[in-house]
């Protein structure tokens, strides 16, 4: 049975031959994984079914201070995913970043419309992602998206009073599964 066909019997709760299953691993274990196994993909080496597609990255250059009334000094744009301007502070432990948020003296509808969110829309952010993702669907392999794009889908969902999330919407016509 391929990959697609067990991943979609499993979701369908209809007996698959196998439990589709994948985890993350934060960057000390990747490096910790490299080291005990010698191999480079702990994707493939578990044999996950699935993999992640992403965007390409923004080229857009926001300056998300004003959102800000003071930064603590140590805090910087979150290192996996810098576009929406959220801004981090090392944790105590291992990967962990306290999160500070832009957004979290809004009162106003209007302060939400008027925030430069990610510009999803643009051509160069989308090129060669339905490759990418054809390619994985011939390795039979499911591709998957992120949270932030589960969120990005459900804003187009109230696309008149998010604009620039409709084309967005009209943009997700290929399959990710």
């Amino acid at each position: 049975m391929t990959n697609r066909k067990n991943v979609l019997r499993a979701l369908r709760r209809d007996n698959p031959e196998r439990v589709p299953f994948e985890f993350v691993l934060c960057p000390s274990y990747i490096e910790e994984f490299k080291r005990k196994t010698g191999s480079q993909d702990y994707l493939e080496y578990f044999g996950f079914p699935i993999r992640y597609v992403a965007l390409n990255k923004t080229k857009k250059k926001t300056d998300f201070s004003k959102y800000y009334d003071s930064l603590p000094p140590n805090a910087e744009p979150l290192n996996w995913n810098p576009e929406w301007g959220v801004m981090g502070i090392q944790g105590s432990i291992a990967h962990f970043q306290e999160m500070l948020h832009p957004m979290a003296k809004f009162e106003t509808v209007e302060e939400v419309l008027e925030y430069p969110f990610p510009d999803f829309n643009e051509d160069y952010r989308w090129e060669g992602v339905p490759e990418k993702v054809q390619e994985l669907i011939n390795n039979d392999l499911i591709a998957v998206a992120f949270m932030q794009m589960t969120l990005v889908v459900l804003f187009s969902d109230f696309a008149p009073f998010f604009p620039p999330y409709l084309s967005l919407h009209n943009r997700l016509k290929y399959s990710f599964l």
